[in-house]
């Protein structure tokens, strides 16, 4: 899979799965803004969560994510 389609406040968004050798990111193309780059990343406890690249859109990320996983996730 190289791409996917998210629902987003309303949106049909396109997001691109782009493989940077051990990291994998996310291109959200949002409408009407540049578009949003995003990755998991694990915190010193080992729990994941979903950050922008560069940081900065941390909510936009989280929420973004969280719609992201589960289509990953299914067969």
């Amino acid at each position: 899979m190289d791409h996917l389609e998210i629902a987003y406040k309303g949106q049909r968004i396109n997001v691109q799965i782009l493989d940077l050798g051990t990291q994998r990111i996310y291109k959200v193309n949002l409408p009407s803004t540049t578009p949003l780059l995003i990755t998991r990343a694990k915190n010193a406890d080992g729990v994941y969560f979903w950050t922008s690249v560069p940081e900065g859109k941390q909510k936009m990320a989280e929420e973004i994510g969280t719609l992201i996983e589960p289509i990953l996730k299914s067969p």
